[in-house]
Order: C-alpha cells, then sequence, then structure tokens
C-alpha cells in the first residue's frame, strides 16, 4: 500500500499491484481517505507518453464527460515531473467489463440494449467530430444496474497512426496511415465488432491478417456471417453488423446516431427468432 497526496485536500491510498497493467500506464482501485469513496487513478509513465498526449487524454475525457453522463469524471490530475509520472484521478465505476460478461453468458436481448446505449454515449461526441477510437469490450463496463460506461480516451486525440486502436476490433483504414479525424466510422466498425462477439461468442476473425481484403479489395476475403454461427440472429440484425464492418468506410452507417435507430429498429421488430 501507498500513499499519493496531490494538494492539501487530497490523499489516496493505492493497493501495491494495479488491477490493469500496460505497456506506458496502470490503473489502480484506489480509497479517497478524505472522502471515504473508492476512486480509480490511473498512473502514467511519461518517459513513453509526450506531454501533448497526457494532456489529450484529459482534454478527451472531459469533453466526453461534458456531452454524456456515461464516462468516467476526472477529479484531479497530477503530472510529478521529478518521478516523470502523470496521474488521473476519476470516478470508479463499479460493475464487469462487457468482456466479462461474453466469458459469463450470452443474453442477445440485453447485448442490443447495450450496444444501444453505447451508440447513445458516442452521438454527441460525433456530431462534434470526436470519436472514440478504441472500442472493445475491455473498454465498456456494465454496472449492477445495468448500466453502460465508457472508458479510455487516450487516443481519442492522438494523432492517428498504423498502431493505434486494438487490431482486432480496430477499422482497417486506422492500419493504413489513413487520416481519420472526424470520421466516426471507424468507430462504427469497432461497435459492428464487438456486437458480433456479444451476439456469438466469437471475433470475426481468428489470425493474425485481421480483416484481410480480397483480391478486389472491395470485400472481405474471409468473413463468416454471424447469422451462420447464431441461429438466433435474423437477417436484419446480420445486416446491421455487417454493414457496421464494410471494408470501404463509405459503405458503413454514418455515425453511432444513425447506427442507433437501426438498431432501435431492429429491436422494435423483434428480429430474434
Amino acid at each position: 500500500m501507498r500513499t499519493l497526496s496531490f494538494s492539501s485536500v487530497s490523499e489516496y491510498n493505492l493497493p501495491d499491484e494495479p488491477f490493469y497493467s500496460g505497456e506506458v500506464s496502470r490503473l489502480y482501485k484506489a480509497q479517497d481517505t478524505k472522502l471515504f469513496r473508492d476512486v480509480a487513478v490511473k498512473e502514467v509513465d511519461m518517459q513513453h507518453m509526450t506531454e501533448d498526449s497526457f494532456k489529450a487524454e484529459i482534454t478527451a475525457m472531459c469533453r466526453f464527460n461534458d456531452w454524456s453522463t456515461r464516462t468516467p469524471c476526472i477529479i484531479e490530475t497530477y503530472r510529478d515531473k521529478r518521478e516523470r509520472k502523470g496521474y488521473i484521478v476519476m470516478q470508479w465505476i463499479r460493475g464487469m467489463t462487457m468482456r466479462e460478461k461474453i466469458v459469463a453468458r450470452r443474453d442477445l436481448h440485453k447485448a442490443v440494449k447495450w450496444i444501444i446505449d453505447l451508440c447513445a454515449i458516442l452521438e454527441e461526441p460525433h456530431k462534434n467530430r470526436y470519436q472514440h477510437r478504441d472500442i472493445k469490450p475491455e473498454n465498456i463496463q456494465i454496472t449492477p444496474v445495468d448500466e453502460v460506461y465508457l472508458l479510455d480516451f487516450n487516443i481519442s486525440l492522438k494523432r492517428p497512426d498504423r498502431w493505434s486502436g486494438t487490431l482486432a476490433y480496430a477499422a482497417p483504414e486506422m492500419q493504413r496511415n489513413y487520416s481519420v479525424t472526424g470520421n466516426d466510422r471507424v468507430d462504427v466498425f469497432s461497435i459492428g465488432v464487438v456486437l458480433y462477439e456479444l451476439l456469438t461468442g466469437e471475433r470475426p476473425v481468428h489470425d493474425e491478417h485481421y480483416y484481410a481484403e480480397s483480391a478486389h479489395s472491395k470485400e472481405w476475403y474471409e468473413f463468416k456471417q454471424p447469422k451462420d454461427i447464431n441461429s438466433k440472429i435474423t437477417e436484419s440484425l446480420n445486416e446491421i453488423i455487417g454493414k457496421c464492418m464494410k471494408l470501404n468506410p463509405r459503405d458503413r452507417y454514418p455515425n453511432a446516431s444513425v447506427l442507433k435507430v437501426e438498431l432501435e429498429r431492429a429491436k422494435r421488430n423483434t428480429f430474434w427468432k
């Protein structure tokens, strides 16, 4: 256990081990000893992250939180120049990640409801030309009362490069060094992959090539239809997932708002067999 104190009004007890550890950051469930509450503390190794990138993540979190209450609130930030570390203290969101939910069980109706809620979180950011760019089950939290929260905004304002995002969920244009600034379709693609996995228990691809193109670069070389894996999925929902994951971004839904309307229509029409 160690204690961080950034000012006279803050003090946080951190456990010895983080609950998540990445290449440049660690996440801790910490105790705010002044206000007697749980908080999340993100510790960033500034030897491997630029000052601009650190500030961009904070800015993105603030913007997303302005537009939706379903993203964590920042409590405070701190830059320790001597230790070359940055800290973001934020609201602790109780519950399980969508990854844990996929492992735990598969409730088809609930899965679509979660994705509709996710689209609702992204509606205003997309209207304001902000994208998340790293949507995946690990970055979606489901609370005990079934509320959906979107987490982790470290590449939302980062200049895109071929290493951005998570390969299994990233739109193919992100891997080709294409400019995706203002392109909401990169998030639509990732949502399609997440929905595919939620409804089938499988990812659309299983090898190192991920979303390989066909010889004519108009369709995927290999794409197994979700309804062929889960017979409860009807043609309408199968088409929605397929459109989200089109190779050409222009063939996808333009943003989360349009996708949300389509999913709500499918839900009203009772798309399960």
